[in-house]
């Protein structure tokens, strides 16, 4: 990804709806998803918002099979060899 993409938000020529899932493009296309993929604006409703009860965990170590690779390895592991920053894990939110 070059470094003007990056600054001024213009389609990444090595970039595409083949490719936009792995890093370090993936970075690039969850912000810019939109100039990847059709979309369109969904509302979210009348309904009340729930807000969620924060319980940060420690989840470095949990360790599951890589789907690709079918090797196993953690949470950590997994942050490092996909470019991951964060996940997000909801439980119970009805």
């Amino acid at each position: 990804m070059s470094s003007r993409s990056r600054e001024t938000g213009g389609v990444a020529p090595d970039i595409n709806g083949q490719n936009w899932y792995w890093g370090p493009g993936n970075r690039w296309s969850y912000l810019h998803t939109r100039r990847i993929f059709p979309s369109a604006d969904v509302q979210r409703g009348d309904g009340p918002v729930v807000k969620p009860d924060p319980a940060p965990r420690e989840i470095d170590g949990i360790s599951f099979v890589d789907p690709v690779s079918k090797a196993p390895m953690t949470i950590a592991q997994m942050y490092a060899a996909t470019d991951t920053d964060a996940l997000l894990v909801l439980k119970g939110l009805s």
